[in-house]
């Protein structure tokens, strides 16, 4: 991915090479954690996510800088986001 995504929706899409069991989250610049997006087992193949810029609760987040963090247990992808309300 090039540059930073700047969108009030978010799409994250990765590819899985194999299945495994796949997390993706999402912590604003500070380091919180506020939204966890995936977190269950995948096959092997290409996926899209969507952030709608909430946090767990449903809660909008306030324009920013955020990560989102994709794990696999062969694996660790961080990148970053500009969220714009």
């Amino acid at each position: 991915m090039g540059s930073p995504m700047l969108h009030q929706y978010i799409t994250i899409q990765n590819d899985i090479p194999k299945a495994t069991h796949v997390k993706i989250e999402i912590c604003n610049i500070l380091g919180p954690w506020v939204r966890t997006l995936v977190n269950e087992s995948k096959t092997a193949g290409s996926y899209q996510v969507v952030w709608d810029g909430k946090d767990d609760a449903g809660v909008r987040m306030p324009s920013g800088i955020y990560f989102y963090v994709l794990r696999t247990s062969e694996f660790q992808k961080d990148r970053k986001m500009l969220l714009l309300n």
